[in-house]
């Protein structure tokens, strides 16, 4: 046999080295068969105490692209259409998996119908306060007020939740031993969070948490509840918050 001569075909080493590349590297290599779109959508699906609303996702300005193996190691990135409404095409992405890119987000996925909807809490057409807008509270019926106690605002339909009004030292917050609100005047626009509207059904709430201990253990619990019987204004001063308490304890 002459030592110079492969004892197989070099057709046949070179498949054999095909399919351990195919077995090492499976993910560099592309599946053969048709091209197809890529197509979704991205809708809002807002949840409101009137109910559920859809708003499209303006994708104009989004990242979308579809990064398909090259079989090389690499991938090559085929952009994709995005519009005002919500939808978007990426053209002629082969079969097989690939890299779907969304803004930041990247999935490794073969589908070519995607489904990116997404839900939110709160009425979509919520605004913060860009000026300054001063809301004062007056409210009676508060447990007798310690130096511990906690006041959370809650608007729900505009998913504005604020942990304790004095974390931006409103004035005229209640001493400890008072039993009302008197004169507590907060500028929302220091606050950062959505004005909410009682003509558009929002409903916003003050709890008093005040702290109990049971055992060792020590913890905030309601006590007391308020609603706004008020509209809210989109003036520089509004008029006065009022309530009187519905006892939760």
């Amino acid at each position: 046999m002459n030592p110079l001569q492969p004892s197989r075909p070099i057709s046949a080493l070179s498949g054999i080295a095909l399919l351990l590349c195919a077995a090492a590297f499976p993910v560099f290599l592309q599946a053969v068969g048709p091209s197809k779109d890529v197509k979704g959508t991205r809708i809002v699906r807002t949840l409101t105490q009137s109910g559920e609303t859809t708003t499209p996702q303006d994708l104009t300005s989004t990242q979308i692209s579809a990064l398909v193996p090259d079989g090389l190691g690499g991938f090559s990135s085929i952009p994709g259409t995005r519009l005002a409404n919500g939808t978007f095409t990426i053209p002629l992405v082969p079969k097989g998996e690939f890299w779907f890119k969304f803004g930041t987000s990247y999935v490794w996925t073969d589908e070519h119908k995607l489904d990116l909807d997404t839900y939110a809490c709160g009425r979509p057409d919520a605004v913060p306060a860009n000026l300054s807008t001063l809301l004062t509270f007056n409210v009676t019926g508060l447990v007798r007020f310690a130096a511990t106690d906690i006041l959370p605002w809650y608007v729900t339909n505009v998913n504005s939740v604020y942990g304790y009004l004095g974390d931006f030292n409103p004035t005229n917050l209640p001493l400890p031993g008072d039993t009302a609100m008197a004169g507590t005047t907060q500028d929302w626009a220091d606050t950062g969070l959505l004005m909410e509207d009682t003509t558009k059904g929002d409903e916003p709430s003050l709890t008093q948490l005040s702290s109990v201990t049971a055992g060792a253990e020590t913890y905030s619990a309601p006590w007391r509840g308020f609603l706004n019987p008020r509209p809210w204004c989109r003036r520089s001063t509004c008029p006065a918050w009022s309530a009187s308490s519905r006892k939760l304890a």
